[in-house]
């Protein structure tokens, strides 16, 4: 019996001794350096108790995200940051324009700066760059992974929150689940209308858009300010490169796209094109950058444990 507890906890205590990449290789990496989490110091010989479905631990050469917790098992797994840059190279076409005039809540609506000179029409910058070519709003994101945990979480809890904001979707790009909730909240009121007091209408329809083709996901009106929605999305056509488009049916001019993603891996380029994934299980990954009207570029991505690995895209 003392033998069969002494074989159980030392097989505890190199779980948590061992870094395992997820990749599958059987290199083991050991932690040789002191963590700190949550105030206290952590050594290979420390052993803890799982709190929470993830734990990074951070400091030193090796960073770790815990994927799985199970009782009193940590498992980790090697993980690096993968950081660069998205630039368009193509030419940027010019913006959309809507009249406001042709929709509801038109002196509301005007409250947002995407307009022309006279405050007339509505502008919607569907690309912008900035001097250096930097494309704003791609989405870079590891395409193969299947965290089912992430994917199981999804279900539950939407990865992505759109908010209606002066007669504007935001953020304008993001990312969806097939089989994953998707959540959208009306933030618009007009004081200054009595139709409008407690809320401006906005109807968010969402469809699993490929190319020409689309199908609706949902197509339900937000009355009043604070009323929101979080459905499921099945996105069917995601497998074979579909994305989630958004779009007011009040207010053509609120549009938002969203790619189907199948992991926490992902980021959305800054203003100058900018990006950083952190927590990239370490190993050779397909990652892509896309943009809803740009386009999309993929490329091979290895990252290695405790470093970052620079990953420029150019899409044309």
């Amino acid at each position: 019996m003392e033998l069969l507890i002494r074989t159980f906890f030392l097989s505890i205590v190199l779980i948590a001794f061992f870094v395992y990449p997820i990749t599958g290789s059987t290199e083991e990496l050991l932690i040789q350096e002191e963590y700190e989490y949550l105030g206290k110091k952590l050594s290979p010989t420390t052993f803890m108790t799982c709190r929470g479905e993830e734990l990074v631990i951070g400091k030193g050469k090796i960073k770790a995200t815990i994927r799985m917790c199970k009782g009193e098992e940590l498992i980790l797994f090697a993980s690096g940051t993968i950081k660069g840059k998205v630039t368009f190279a193509g030419a940027v076409p010019p913006p959309k324009e809507f009249a406001f005039s042709k929709f509801p809540n038109v002196d509301f609506c005007k409250k947002n700066e995407s307009k022309s000179a006279d405050g007339n029409t509505r502008l919607l910058k569907e690309v912008e760059v900035d001097g250096s070519k930097g494309l704003k709003n791609a989405v870079v994101a590891v395409t193969d992974i299947q965290d089912k945990a992430f994917i199981d979480k999804s279900g539950k809890e939407a990865p992505q929150l759109v908010e209606a904001e002066l007669c504007e979707f935001k953020p304008y790009t993001g990312v969806a689940v097939s089989k994953g909730m998707f959540k959208v909240v009306n933030n618009d009121a007009d004081p200054s209308d009595p139709k409008s007091a407690e809320g401006v209408l906005h109807n968010p329809h969402s469809f699993d858009q490929l190319g020409a083709k689309s199908s609706t996901e949902f197509n339900i009106g937000l009355a009043k300010k604070g009323d929101s929605l979080e459905k499921s999305v099945k996105l069917k056509m995601s497998k074979k490169g579909s994305v989630l488009r958004l779009q007011c049916d009040q207010h053509e001019f609120m549009q938002g796209w969203y790619l189907p993603v199948t992991n926490a891996h992902y980021a959305v380029a800054s203003t100058d094109g900018t990006f950083e994934i952190k927590d990239v299980p370490a190993g050779k990954h397909k990652v892509k950058a896309w943009h809803p009207i740009a386009g999309e570029v993929e490329a091979d991505v290895e990252v290695k444990a405790g470093e970052s690995v620079e990953a420029n895209f150019e899409i044309k």
